[in-house]
């Protein structure tokens, strides 16, 4: 004899809801144990497991999610979720943020912190040149042909930042220039690091308001690079140190190997 399930069996089935898989890892692939997860428009947050993972049932339409860990920054995500939808996921990275401002690349395992140099001026009565005189001690493990990447903290907005005309060089080392003098042009030892030519890259905030991700649109080749604002590591450009931010009256030089 054929038996018939109860009607609401069936209406218990079909109301079931998509669910969405979720993982949170820091910037290395590590799971970041205890991150919350905030739906937008719901209360109630979710935290994740120890390996970095949680599920969510979620209702059809776009799905807003945003990733947060204490000492981290905050990943969002944006699920497009139909009735019918399967296999969904959303992953989020989390950068750990950093103790200070300045520049940190991101290196194999953790953050490799660019040393801040002042700059460093040549001149004679009719010249001035400016640079660096030190080779760079911080080092940034070379990524090949994947794009470098950068983080960077500091109190000014993005505007500000494309304001302040902020370049990532490759350097060059020069040991003598020509100088004008008051008796003609003149040959002097300038050794000095200078900028030689500019390299592309991207800024995207990293949710948190201080704190941008820089990456650069191909790899680095092995050499010398520095991060500077207003072309002041241009070596004959004439440089007003005191219009620029305290934070940006410094380069921050590093060599790729």
């Amino acid at each position: 004899m054929l038996r018939l399930l109860p009607l609401f069996l069936f209406a218990t089935a079909c109301s079931s809801k998509p669910e969405i898989q979720l993982s949170v890892v820091d910037v290395w692939g590590n799971p970041v144990e205890g991150a919350t997860i905030v739906q937008k428009g719901v209360v109630e947050n979710i935290v994740v497991d120890d390996s970095g993972h949680a599920s969510i049932e979620v209702e059809p339409g776009q799905v807003q999610l945003l990733a947060s860990a204490p000492d981290y920054t905050q990943d969002l995500q944006i699920v497009d979720v139909t009735e019918d939808a399967e296999d969904l996921s959303a992953a989020f990275t989390l950068y750990p943020a950093p103790p200070r401002p300045g520049f940190f690349g991101v290196g194999l395992t953790e953050y490799d912190e660019l040393e801040p140099y002042k700059i460093d001026l040549v001149s004679t009565e009719m010249s001035v040149y400016h640079g660096i005189e030190d080779t760079p001690k911080s080092v940034v493990p070379r990524s090949g042909n994947k794009p470098a990447r950068f983080v960077f903290k500091t109190n000014l907005r993005k505007e500000e930042i494309s304001r302040f005309d902020l370049r990532l060089s490759k350097l060059k080392f020069i040991d003598k220039a020509s100088a004008k003098s008051v008796t003609g042009d003149v040959d002097i030892d300038l050794n000095l690091w200078v900028a030689d030519e500019d390299v592309d890259y991207k800024v995207r905030g990293l949710t948190v308001e201080d704190v941008y991700l820089l990456t650069t649109n191909e790899g680095l080749k092995p050499g010398m690079y520095a991060f500077h604002a207003q072309n002041i590591l241009n070596a004959t450009d004439p440089v007003a140190l005191e219009h620029l931010p305290e934070e940006l009256r410094v380069v921050y030089p590093f060599e790729v190997k």
